[in-house]
């Protein structure tokens, strides 16, 4: 813990250190004056900051120190106020005695600041200490690191243990269908659908077991999620449908079951083509054996050759007009 904590301090000032250097030497001398000094310690920390912000490594907090000292360091390395060891020394003196009497003053007069829960013990990365303390696990984060666990497999390297926290949650890998079952359901959802805070024998697919004894209902939902990882995740579950509809296929012998099964393999892929469309529908095709229709535009902007069909507008057109044979003439009489 003490060479983390040494390690939080040297390593951004050394690198702050190594970027004003750098910025020295292709200048060829110093950087000089008071606005100089505030933009070479205000930008470097600012893009230090924001690179903690986009890439959430640490806190919020230790973003903010770590790169102020950063900035620091660029104005050490770089600047002419700082050439002087004497006002090195002086400047960091100082500024551990700042720290130390705003500690002091913090502890003895102000109330326990809010914290992050540290019931598995003080972690500088964030992710190991979401990962150790139970009660630290929000559902907005929970739910995406779920439904990429459900998406990716063992190429997700998850930051939860979601297995032994939340084992009601249906993973489509692991899922073992109740024997004896004449169809299932799988149901999709968010919070609600899962029931959230409900006893597992008190949600709504419990109560549809219960009134339907010979189907099983599935509750597939996952509490914070959105009509995207719904598909991701279904897509998971026919496919973990399919291999075991082939598993079946390759230890039947009733010739009546596999032409069941091979019916349900058609239909599987159909539903897995489906899936695999384009949400924003920019191919044209409605749904696997559908002709496709779409206005193919040229460089004028109108659309070309192969026009989609005008809709309807509501009003019949006018029926053809009857047309009478020509006489002996050739010439076909009209009617006024």
């Amino acid at each position: 813990m003490l060479l983390t904590c040494i390690a939080l301090v040297v390593v951004p000032l050394g690198l702050g250190a190594l970027l004003g250097i750098a910025v020295r030497r292709l200048r060829g001398r110093r950087l000089k004056g008071a606005l100089t000094a505030i933009a070479c310690v205000v930008l470097p920390a600012a893009a230090a900051f924001a690179a903690g912000v986009r890439y959430p490594i640490v806190g919020l907090s230790d973003s903010a120190v770590e790169a102020v000292l950063f900035g620091v360091g660029v104005v050490w390395g770089g600047h002419r106020a700082l050439a002087d060891r004497t006002n090195v020394l002086v400047l960091a003196s100082a500024f551990a005695v700042s720290l130390l009497a705003l500690e002091f003053l913090a502890r003895l007069f102000l109330p326990p600041p809010p914290a992050f829960p540290t019931g598995g013990g003080i972690h500088l990365l964030l992710a190991d200490a979401l990962r150790t303390d139970v009660t630290s696990r929000p559902w907005d984060t929970l739910c995406k690191d779920i439904v990429c666990a459900i998406t990716y497999g063992d190429e997700y390297r998850g930051i939860y243990d979601f297995a032994g926290a939340q084992p009601d949650i249906v993973i489509p890998r692991t899922f073992s269908p109740r024997t004896g079952a004449t169809r299932r359901v799988l149901h999709l959802g968010d919070s609600i659908t899962f029931g959230f805070g409900l006893p597992r024998n008190q949600t709504f697919t419990a109560e549809l077991d219960r009134l339907e004894p010979g189907a099983e209902h599935i509750n597939a939902a996952i509490p914070g999620t959105a009509p995207d990882a719904y598909l991701a995740v279904l897509q998971r579950h026919v496919e973990n449908l399919v291999s075991g509809v082939r598993q079946a296929l390759r230890t039947t012998t009733d010739n009546r079951q596999r032409l069941r099964l091979c019916y349900l393999m058609r239909w599987f892929s159909h539903v897995k083509r489906l899936l695999a469309q384009p949400p924003d529908g920019r191919t044209g095709r409605l749904a696997p054996g559908l002709p496709s229709c779409r206005r193919r535009l040229n460089s004028s902007g109108r659309a070309g050759s192969r026009r989609c069909p005008k809709p309807l507008t509501g009003r019949s057109s006018p029926p053809p007009t009857a047309t009478s044979p020509p006489n002996e003439k050739g010439i076909r009489p009209t009617s006024h």
